[in-house]
């Protein structure tokens, strides 16, 4: 049995639904249904929503980081995107079995290679880009060999190059293969936080070329992509 505790208690670690919610949309959720998990509880700075968290799923609503982790197999980091960093560190120093952190993995690029350090060899740690983990995209990437050379693809999204964007480039990475030459074109939106604007992106994959698009998330919500190769 593995014991898992949630590091903030927002939506997506606990509000998106609740346990008597058809689909699955948080991780308490998911830990919850697994029979090989034990929800120890939540912690956030915010104690309402920690005791909040805990009222609807179970477990304690513990008073600080280390009481929270002190007996965690699993962690997961769900804390706003700009204390990732300093929350992630924070974790390593208990030496789980496992780290869940909710993306972008950190505000920038030099934290998230000191992350990179601290946790490689150590202590396994993976992102929730959760398209991942859905047997739909598993099943698009054993059939994207059959269909021929990439030719080119575009893509629309918004909310952030970091907190959503991020997204579309680890599910090109999946299916597609390494990105190279990225470059930014044209204006960037700030629809999300003033650190993480949206912004139109290039990139090479496979020798064809992929257009990321922002859209003004305020305007519409979207993320889609379309693929062309030369058989689909």
């Amino acid at each position: 049995m593995y014991k898992a505790v949630i590091i903030g208690a927002g939506n997506i670690a606990a509000g998106f639904d609740s346990p008597k919610s058809e689909k699955v949309l948080t991780h308490a959720h998911a830990i919850t249904l697994h029979p090989d998990f034990e929800l120890l509880g939540f912690f956030d700075r915010d104690e309402n929503k920690s005791r909040e968290a805990a009222g609807r799923w179970g477990g304690k609503a513990f008073r600080d980081t280390a009481s929270a982790l002190r007996d965690a197999d699993v962690v997961y980091c769900c804390v706003p995107d700009a204390f990732h960093g300093v929350v992630l560190k924070e974790i390593a120093c208990f030496s789980p079995k496992l780290v869940v952190a909710e993306k972008p993995l950190a505000s920038t690029f030099n934290e998230a290679g000191e992350i990179q350090s601290l946790y490689e060899g150590k202590i396994p740690l993976t992102v929730n880009y959760s398209r991942r983990f859905l047997k739909e995209f598993h099943n698009l990437k054993k059939e994207i060999p059959s269909y021929g050379r990439f030719l080119k693809g575009v893509g629309y999204y918004g909310k952030g190059a970091l907190h959503n964007g991020s997204h579309m480039i680890d599910i090109l990475r999946f299916l597609l293969g390494e990105i190279g030459n990225p470059c930014a074109f044209g204006r960037e939106i700030f629809d999300f936080e003033k650190e993480d604007s949206s912004k139109n992106l290039s990139l090479e994959i496979r020798n064809g070329n992929f257009y990321m698009m922002a859209i003004d998330a305020r305007a519409v919500t979207i993320f889609e992509l379309e693929l062309f190769f030369e058989k689909a």
